[in-house]
């Protein structure tokens, strides 16, 4: 792992930190953090750093690391070192194609005495649940995102004078390192875009969850909305005022997304849940993968015909994760998410879980006809218990089970009933 910090933070906090990144992330003791402060021979800093940033001590660590994660100081100091800058902007714009870099935050906390971490998707200790990552990032300070939420990196200060030069002309990709750097450049305010969005999306639960104002949620739709991001997972199970949360969620999705999540564990929702979603996601054309997990809900008939609606406009799905356990959609709410999956021609992966929503015998046949019908699928997993399934439609539905799974290539497939 390549360690982001600033020098002046106490060494108290800084092991504080990576000590929680290696509990949180559940890290072997032998795994190893590159940190400039001791992998460079201070003595020769020049030789370490050089003129050319890509070819710099810092850059080759991070060519050669799994993520960055980023030791934040209480003054969020770490954000206006030009060094620090620059790590990021490799961090931020690293493709690594299929092995995704990842960019966790940690801050000190207790004086030191323990840490806390914003992370890239779910850590080990998260179990992979919205609302352990939710609660184990409850205590990032929120003075923190606030400063992040207003970065710029171009206006980042150094010690060396040079190195500033040559980080920004970097960053700005000019081909003469020395020049004088553009005092505003368009690769700026991408990669403080970027930055911002990232922090945005990691600790909205955390501000939803606060008597947040509508200036506040406003300011992290925009950050959300104008970063661009391809990738965002949202927790709103905790947020204290559903119409705010869906305000944020119906203005800040990008239409860059290709992997979105949706969390929210709440019985108050109602109709309103379903039909806002959909017209939130419904302009997202690019999506890949779809979550949402809608728990007790009660979204409806009209949602589930919302949803329904919205999901078969998303061609380019590959993987669909919906589940809308006891969310009253009864035969009509059903019957719309589920006539909606044939249209999904790229989908090779469904996870349905619809437990809990008085369905009955009418929904077996569509259903059938479904899954037979989606000309991509290799994996399939359906939820339909606490419903008004008879024994007839049950054995249909593993008759149709059994010829999946015998197919010339077959489908994994497991029906819950």
């Amino acid at each position: 792992w390549f360690v982001s910090h600033w020098w002046g933070e106490p060494v108290k906090c800084f092991v504080a930190c990576l000590r929680g990144h290696m509990r949180d992330r559940q890290l072997a003791i032998t795994t190893a953090y590159w940190v400039c402060a001791y992998a460079n021979n201070q003595w020769q800093a020049g030789d370490e750093v050089g003129d050319d940033p890509a070819k710099s001590s810092f850059r080759r660590a991070i060519d050669k690391s799994v993520g960055t994660v980023t030791v934040l100081d209480d003054t969020a100091t770490t954000y206006t070192r030009i060094w620090c800058s620059y790590e990021i902007f490799v961090t931020l714009t690293t493709d690594r194609g299929s092995q995704k870099y990842i960019y966790d935050v940690y801050s000190a906390i207790a004086e030191g005495s323990n840490s806390v971490g914003l992370t890239d998707g779910y850590a080990v200790a998260d179990f992979e649940s919205a609302r352990f990552k939710s609660m184990r990032e409850g205590m990032f300070p929120r003075g923190l995102v606030e400063k992040a939420l207003e970065c710029k990196i171009d206006k980042a200060e150094a010690s060396v004078e040079t190195d500033r030069v040559h980080i920004l002309n970097a960053i700005a990709g000019s081909p003469d390192l020395n020049a004088a750097p553009a005092t505003s450049h368009a690769e700026y305010d991408r990669i403080n875009r970027m930055l911002r969005g990232c922090f945005a999306v990691r600790s909205l639960g955390l501000a939803l969850s606060s008597e947040c104002t509508e200036e506040v949620a406003g300011k992290y739709a925009r950050a959300m909305l104008e970063s661009r991001m391809a990738e965002m997972n949202l927790d709103m199970s905790l947020a204290k005022d559903a119409k705010l949360a869906m305000g944020i969620i119906q203005t800040a999705l990008p239409d860059s997304l290709e992997t979105l999540a949706i969390t929210w564990y709440s019985a108050e929702l109602g109709s309103s849940a379903g039909t806002g979603i959909a017209g939130a996601i419904r302009p997202l054309q690019r999506l890949k993968h779809l979550k949402i997990d809608l728990y007790y809900a009660k979204v409806g008939l009209d949602g589930g015909a919302a949803l329904g609606e919205c999901i078969g406009s998303l061609r380019r799905l590959e993987k669909l994760e919906l589940w809308l356990n006891g969310n009253e959609l009864g035969a009509f709410g059903g019957s719309s998410v589920i006539s909606s999956l044939p249209r999904l021609c790229e989908l090779k992966e469904l996870f349905l879980s619809v437990d809990d929503n008085g369905l009955d015998d009418e929904i077996v046949p569509e259903l059938v006809t479904a899954v037979r019908a989606m000309p991509s699928i290799k994996k399939v997993w359906i939820g339909l218990s606490m419903n008004r399934i008879g024994d007839e439609c049950k054995n249909k539905l593993k008759e149709c089970e059994a010829e999946l799974k015998a197919r010339s290539e077959p489908v994994d497939i497991g029906i819950l009933l």
